[in-house]
């Protein structure tokens, strides 16, 4: 049997792959032209968020039997086209988990605390003496934190939250999460009201049709003049064009975005502006995370491809 490799992983994966099947790895990603060219014959696929797996790449792939993605979310396949074919995908939750939250709580100290701002100020020879009033920024200590996405990610974040001292609030498409039911600094609320009262909102919601732009004009404006918005999901859950305009009017305090609407293209407003941090997409950058989420991926085609279970196969 031979596996495709659409994006160059971590070497332990490749070689636990090897143990079992042929492999073909990519020391690069894979465009969609390249995958087509390259899928006739193979059994299993692993790609990642990168690779646009649409149905133009299944309908080529003659012998598939399994697409595994190294990553969580999976919006990048088209996975109508892969149960026409009868394909299993697959994904690596619960890889990332900790690597997410930690950035997460990166991002919030660096723009709660300017530190981006300050570094620049140093390495550009401004820095004279101490100033009471330079780059005064906010402590986390009796704010509100509000999740909107409950996961794994989402409750990995309580933790931390509490222990700065901070409140939670969180809004699930489930409702109320039981682990947290008794808590009395974790509140389940209503979209609205986690908007309205949050100091900093985080957003952690799989892309899906009815969350594409849940934060638009219309969130924004019930938003907290003093809020942060962070989001660490998918891009398009915001509407760009409408979270730059807010950014300009000082409608909210600022943002942190480790993913974007267009990406890899930005908003130019964005990158002038001092009150929001970008990244590019690295919230499961980590050596720990990547090597979990690979060699995830490739366990589940050694499970699918040996007939056993995959307890993360997505269809």
């Amino acid at each position: 049997m031979r596996v495709l490799v659409a994006q160059p992983i971590p070497e332990s994966a490749v070689k636990l792959l090897h143990e079992f099947f042929d492999v073909q790895a990519a020391d690069h990603t894979l465009s969609m032209h390249e995958m087509i060219e390259l899928i006739s014959g193979a059994d299993a696929l692993v790609c990642s968020a990168t690779n646009a797996v649409n149905r133009d790449v299944v309908a080529a792939a003659d012998a598939l039997k399994v697409i595994s993605t190294v990553a969580v979310g999976y919006n990048n396949i088209d996975i109508e086209a892969a149960m026409e074919k009868g394909i299993a995908v697959t994904n690596t939750p619960h890889t990332l988990t900790d690597s997410v939250a930690e950035l997460v709580f990166g991002h919030l100290l660096a723009l709660a605390r300017r530190i981006p701002e300050s570094d620049r100020y140093v390495r550009e020879g401004k820095f004279r003496e101490w100033d009471l009033n330079l780059f005064v920024g906010f402590e986390l200590r009796g704010k509100t934190l509000g999740i909107i996405g409950f996961g794994a990610i989402g409750q990995a974040l309580v933790p931390i939250a509490l222990g700065f001292g901070m409140k939670v609030l969180y809004n699930n498409r489930r409702g109320p999460v039981p682990d947290f039911r008794e808590h009395p600094d974790v509140r389940y609320a209503e979209k609205g009201t986690v908007l309205e009262t949050a100091d900093v909102v985080v957003l952690l919601t799989p892309l899906e049709s009815d969350t594409r732009h849940l934060i638009t004009a219309r969130e924004i404006a019930m938003m907290k003049p003093t809020s942060i918005l962070i989001n660490m999901g998918r891009g398009p859950l915001v509407k760009e064009s409408d979270l730059v305009d807010a950014l300009l009017a000082g409608r909210i305090a600022g943002a942190c975005l480790d993913v974007y609407e267009f990406e890899p293209s930005v908003s130019k407003e964005l990158l002038t502006m001092p009150q929001v941090l970008l990244t590019p997409h690295i919230g499961s950058a980590t050596r720990e995370a990547r090597d979990r989420m690979a060699k995830r991926a490739a366990e589940n085609v050694i499970a699918v491809l040996s007939g056993g279970i995959c307890a993360y196969r997505i269809c």
